[in-house]
């Protein structure tokens, strides 16, 4: 809900200010209106002033409804039962939106490789959730001491599965971490409050959900790479890789 909130709050924040500032406008042109003292440049201003707040009402009205449809399609598919047919890429980006405002006004930026969308049929509330927790731990482990960061997602299709690689280029994990970065309850930040659930649970998305399998690879500062494989349709079997 913070996170909805936040976003929101830009281009609605926006769209006050602009319709305030319209308003403003407008009472004193009919104000000058009223007791005859318009002149041209009055109208030119008024028109000018009009046409710029307008534009900008408009253009942040369709950004808050894009976000709050993103918002909503990402909290159904958390408590969706049914797999359901979607472009991969498209809800990537949906996702992410709602977890963009963790991200603003820092040096951490986000890109996704997806040359050609495609669709597929699955579950996407736990493809909702396996992003959301990669995207924390990069924030929580690997940027801890970086103020700059790049996290990579890229999507391509393999045959009848869909290869979904997310990287980022943090601090790193030893191969004695990754060995047991599955396991239940591990984690490097048990100190900090971390419980060590949160790739316990994008393994369990990914394999119990999706019917799928993955991988994870890390050296010390040069970051981690996940490959996630799973089918692009719910009924077909997983290629051996």
């Amino acid at each position: 809900v913070t996170g909805v909130a936040h976003e929101i709050n830009t281009p609605v924040g926006i769209c006050i200010t602009s319709a305030s500032y319209l308003d403003e406008k407008s009472k004193n042109f009919f104000n000058r209106y009223e007791k005859k003292e318009l002149a041209r440049q009055d109208f030119e201003n008024y028109m000018d002033a009009h046409q710029s707040s307008s534009k900008l009402i408009i253009e942040n009205l369709y950004k808050a409804s894009d976000l709050i449809r993103s918002f909503k399609q990402v909290a159904v598919d958390q408590n969706a039962e049914e797999p359901r047919a979607f472009f991969i890429g498209q809800y990537i980006q949906e996702v992410l939106a709602s977890l963009n405002h963790k991200i603003k006004n820092t040096q951490y930026k986000i890109t996704i490789d997806c040359e050609k969308d495609f669709q597929i049929t699955t579950y996407a509330g736990p493809l909702s959730t396996l992003l959301t927790h990669l995207f924390n731990n990069s924030l929580m482990h690997g940027f801890e001491e970086k103020e700059e960061g790049l996290i990579i997602i890229k999507v391509s299709e393999e045959d009848q599965n869909v290869l979904l690689e997310y990287s980022d280029n943090g601090c790193g994990m030893s191969q004695d971490d990754i060995d047991h970065i599955f396991n239940p309850f591990f984690t490097t930040k048990r100190a900090q409050g971390c419980c060590g659930l949160g790739m316990h649970i994008v393994y369990n998305q990914v394999t119990q959900k999706l019917g799928g399998k993955l991988d994870c690879h890390s050296v010390p500062e040069q970051g981690i790479h996940v490959s996630i494989r799973f089918p692009k349709h719910l009924n077909c079997e997983i290629l051996t890789v």
